[in-house]
Formats: C-alpha cells, structure tokens, sequence
C-alpha cells in the first residue's frame, strides 16, 4: 500500500457511500466495460454485478484513480469474492483486448504483464481498503425470480426485468436501494413497457370503492415484496433517466 493511497483514503474517511462523485458518462463506460470483461471471462452475471457494485462504491468516496485499472481490479476481486476464480493473466489480457484489440495477448514473461500484475495486485488492496473489507453483496437476481413466479408472472416479463436489473446497474442505485426495492421496480418497468396488467395497480382502485382507499381484501402487488409505490417510482425515475442518456430504452418486443 502506497503512503500516498493511504493519506487520500484517510481523508475521505467520513464521506457517504451514497455521495456520487463521479459523473454519469463516466459510470455508464466503465459499467458496459465491466459488462464486456464478464462476457469476454465468461462468468455469471452476478459476479459482473459483483465487480460493478464494487466500482461505485469505490468511485463513490474517491475520484484520482485510474478508472480502468481499478475497473479491472474490481473484477479481479469479484472473481475471487464469487468463487469464480480467473487467472490474473486472463484479466489483464481481456481488459487490453477491450482497450486494444490490435495487441497479441501477453506472455506469463511479457515485460507488460509483469507490470500489470503489480499494478492490478496493488489496485486490488486499495479497493479492499476503501470497501473496509466488506466485500459481501446481496443482488436484485434471486429476488427477481422469486417475484415474477409469486405474480405468476410470463417468461418474457421475468427476461426483460432481468434485463432492466442488469442495466441498473450503470447507475449508484444498488448502493442507494435495496436489491429487493430493485427487483421489484425492474417488474414494474417491464410490466409497464409490455403492457402486462400486474394483479393489482394503485391506479386501479377496487370498483365501488369511491374513497379511493384500498379493500380490505386486495393489496397492491408490491406489499408481498416489502416495499412501497414511492420506492419504485424513485427507481423507475432514475432508470427512465438513465435510458433516456445512454440509449434507446429496451423495445417492448
């Protein structure tokens, strides 16, 4: 650990998690980078979801270092944290292949690989010490499938909620929210992009009920969930944001 690193982590000690102190083009690059290095190492998309949590959090309190080295850190990290253990070298080989595709891949001997071994080796601490070694993170995914099969939901909504929960991911909203309030506003989304009537809508009050106010017998889908109407317009908020700057929102088909 440099002293330098350590001098900077101290002085942002107090700081939130929640502070997004890095700009959004930003976040969203170095998520489809994250995304691209999880194809190209062929692991599941959790331990990608895994890394990219890791890379808010950490860009979340400090901003000066290299973004892609600490992105290839996190994976590194992610890999191991998930039990999806990949050689170092694979790493390095698959973040030069994004970065530069016209370079043959490095030899265990290779000058540069050996520079990059450090490198990323050193990285990894940083971010571990920035994490306070807290490096447990629970996802929307199982939530997810759980949900859709309580509302006897299709298998087109559960893919496109996938989907959604996935492209979350570009966004601070899983250090913001919990993964259950996420999973379930990725359903609602989907629902509400595919026309897919869920049981029960605050826009659809019980027939008779002039009060506006629910029957005693019908609750909104959510409340099985544990979370609020409230909750998951914050989220859908932020992810119509997100679509509307990074690309086209998903097709309904």
């Amino acid at each position: 650990m440099y002293e330098e690193d350590v001098a900077e982590m101290d002085d942002h000690k107090e700081e939130l998690l929640g502070v997004v102190s890095l700009d959004k083009k930003s976040r969203y690059y170095y998520a489809d980078f994250l995304h691209k290095m999880g194809y190209l190492l062929e692991v599941p998309q959790t331990t990608t979801a895994t890394a990219l949590v890791f890379f808010h959090k950490f860009f979340s309190t400090f901003t000066k270092y290299d973004k892609q080295l600490i992105a290839c850190s996190c994976m590194f990290l992610a890999c191991k944290v998930d039990e999806n253990t990949r050689r170092l070298r694979d790493v390095i080989n698959v973040m030069n292949k994004i970065t530069k595709p016209d370079q043959e891949p490095s030899s265990l001997l290779d000058k540069y690989f050996l520079q990059s071994k450090d490198v990323v080796a050193d990285h990894e601490q940083i971010i571990l010490r920035a994490l306070m070694f807290n490096v447990r993170v629970k996802h929307p995914y199982k939530y997810l499938v759980n949900y859709v099969a309580c509302i006897q939901g299709t298998e087109g909504l559960l893919q496109l909620s996938y989907a959604i929960v996935n492209d979350s991911f570009r966004t601070t909203l899983c250090l913001r929210y919990k993964p259950n309030d996420i999973a379930a506003a990725a359903i609602y989304l989907a629902a509400r992009m595919t026309d897919y009537k869920l049981p029960y809508d605050k826009s659809e009050q019980k027939e008779g009920n002039s009060t506006g106010e629910e029957d005693s017998g019908t609750r909104p889908w959510f409340h099985l969930f544990q979370t609020t109407q409230q909750t998951i317009d914050g989220i859908i908020l932020e992810l119509d944001s997100m679509y509307r700057d990074h690309r086209t929102p998903i097709d309904k088909s």
